[in-house]
C-alpha cells in the first residue's frame, strides 16, 4: 500500500524551508566578514594610541607543537612600539616544550624585541581545575606591575610581526575590554578530511563572531579584568579561559571584539585515519561552549538543524523513488533538490569568499565539496551529541570530570582517562 503523500509532502516543504532559512542565516552571518567589517564593536580602522602601554604576552605550554619554534621567532620580531615582556609557562622542565623554548630564547634573546623573557615551570598543577588554568593563574600572579594589557597565545598559533600591536590597539578602543583573533584552515592539497575541518571551521568562525565566543589562542585583555571581575575565581573551576570570559566582560560593562585580520592559518593536510580525532576535537570545542558560555542552547540548536535537515531531505527523496511506496509530487521534490544544491553552493561560495575577504588561502577541489559538506554535517552532529552527553573529557593527556553544581559547571581531575578518548600526536587535536 502506498503511503499517503499529503503528510510527507508537508514534511518535505517544511524541511526545504528550514534549509533555506539556514542558508539565509549563514549568509547574514558572513556578510560583515565579506564586506570587510567584523561583527564586533572594534573599529575596522584602528588608530594608534598616543602612547603604547606596557604589555605582557603569556604562552602556556604542555607538549611541543610543531609550530612552536616558528611562534617564538615571530614573538621575538614583534614590531610593538611600547615596552613588553614574555612569560612562557611550561607544564614541567621534563616537558618536550621546555628544551624547544629554552633553545629558541637563547638564540633569539639578544636581538628580540621584548624587554624580558621568562621561562618557568608550572609550580602547582592543583592550583586550578585544569592544568591550563593553573598555568594562567600562576602567570597572572607574576605580571609586571607596569603591565596594562595582557595577551595570550597558543603554542600552535601562527602570528605576524604586527600581532601584538593590533591586539593592543583594538583592546584600547573605548568600551572594549578584550579582543581576539581566530583560526583558519586551508588544506594544502585539499584532502577530504582537511576539507571537513575547513568547512566546519568556516561555520564556527561565523558563529563565534555572532555569539561572541573569544579564542584564547590569540587574545588580549585589559589588566583591570583580572581585578574588577570574578573571571580569575572562575578559572579555578573551569576547563579553559576563553569561553567563561564573556559573562564577566558584560557584567563589568566591557565589550568583546573579534579581529578577523588576526586569523591563525593552518595549511596542514589530514588523512582518513585522522577523522575520529577530528570529531573528538570538534566535540571538545563544542563542550567548552556548553560548559562556560551562554550561547550553548543556540549552538546546540544550530548543530541539530545543520546535521539533520540535509539527512532528512535525502531520506525523503529516497523514499519518493521507491516503487509503490510514495510518489512524490514534482514541486516538493524540486524544493528539496534546490535546498540541497543551495546548501552545497553556499559553502563553496563562503569558503572562497571568506578566504578572499580575509586574505587567507582559497580552498581547493571545490567540485568535490558536496561530499565533504555532507560528511561535515555528519561529523558536526556526532560531535554535538558527544559534547551534550559528556561527563568527562581528556585534554592534552589529562582527564577531567564534569559536574553541575549550583547552576554552574565545575571541572575536576578524573582518576582515569575516559574510555575511548586518546590524545593524538598532532598538537592541535590534543
Amino acid at each position: 500500500m502506498a503511503l499517503q503523500p499529503g503528510g510527507l509532502e508537508g514534511v518535505a516543504w517544511l524541511v526545504a524551508a528550514l534549509m533555506a532559512g539556514l542558508v539565509v542565516l549563514h549568509l547574514r552571518l558572513a556578510w560583515p566578514f565579506l564586506r570587510g567589517s567584523a561583527p564586533s564593536p572594534v573599529s575596522a580602522a584602528l588608530a594608534e594610541p598616543s602612547s603604547w602601554p606596557a604589555a605582557e604576552v603569556v604562552l602556556c605550554l604542555r607538549g611541543a607543537d610543531p609550530a612552536l619554534p616558528d611562534l617564538v621567532r615571530s614573538l621575538a620580531t614583534q614590531s610593538y612600539a611600547g615596552p613588553w615582556r614574555l612569560q612562557v609557562l611550561v607544564d614541567s622542565p621534563t616537558d618536550g616544550a621546555w628544551l624547544v623554548v629554552e633553545r629558541a630564547l637563547a638564540h633569539r634573546g639578544p636581538q628580540a624585541s621584548w624587554q624580558e623573557a621568562r621561562l618557568t615551570a608550572l609550580a602547582d598543577p592543583q592550583g586550578a581545575a585544569s592544568r591550563k588554568c593553573a598555568s594562567l593563574l600562576q602567570a597572572f600572579a607574576a605580571l609586571d606591575p607596569s603591565t596594562l594589557v595582557v595577551a595570550l597565545v597558543d603554542g600552535d598559533a601562527a602570528i605576524g610581526t604586527n600581532w601584538l600591536s593590533e591586539l593592543v590597539a583594538a583592546c584600547l578602543q573605548p568600551g572594549v575590554g578584550a579582543v581576539s583573533g581566530n583560526r583558519w584552515y586551508a588544506p594544502a592539497t585539499g584532502s577530504g578530511v582537511g576539507q571537513v575541518r575547513a568547512i566546519w571551521n568556516a561555520g564556527a568562525l561565523l558563529l563565534m563572531g555572532w555569539m561572541q565566543v573569544p579564542w584564547a589562542g590569540s587574545l588580549a585583555l585589559r589588566r583591570e579584568l583580572l581585578t574588577s571581575t570574578g573571571w580569575l575565581s572562575q578559572l579555578r573551576t573551569s576547563l579553559c579561559e576563553d569561553t567563561p570570559l564573556l559573562n564577566h566582560l558584560h557584567q563589568a560593562g566591557w565589550r568583546y571584539g573579534l579581529l578577523p585580520q588576526l586569523l591563525s592559518c593552518d595549511c596542514d593536510d589530514l588523512r582518513w585515519h585522522d577523522l575520529p580525532a577530528l570529531e573528538r576535537w570538534i566535540s571538545r570545542q563544542l563542550l567548552l561552549v556548553r560548559l562556560h558560555h551562554p550561547a550553548w542552547p543556540w549552538l546546540a540548536a544550530h548543530a541539530v538543524a545543520t546535521s539533520t535537515l540535509s539527512l532528512v531531505a535525502v531520506l525523503l527523496l529516497g523514499l519518493g523513488q521507491l516503487p509503490g511506496l510514495w510518489a512524490m509530487a514534482p514541486a516538493p521534490k524540486g524544493a528539496l533538490l534546490a535546498a540541497l544544491l543551495t546548501t552545497d553552493l553556499l559553502w563553496a561560495g563562503l569558503l572562497w569568499g571568506l578566504g578572499r575577504a580575509l586574505g587567507q588561502p582559497a580552498p581547493r577541489q571545490l567540485l568535490a565539496l558536496p561530499l565533504w559538506v555532507a560528511l561535515t554535517q555528519l561529523i558536526y552532529g556526532l560531535a554535538a551529541l558527544r559534547a551534550a552527553c559528556a561527563q568527562q573529557v581528556e585534554w592534552r593527556g589529562s582527564c577531567y570530570a564534569l559536574r553541575r553544581q549550583g547552576g554552574h559547571w565545575h571541572v575536576s581531575r578524573a582518576a582515569a582517562p575516559g574510555a575511548g578518548i586518546r590524545a593524538p600526536a598532532a598538537g592541535w587535536f590534543r
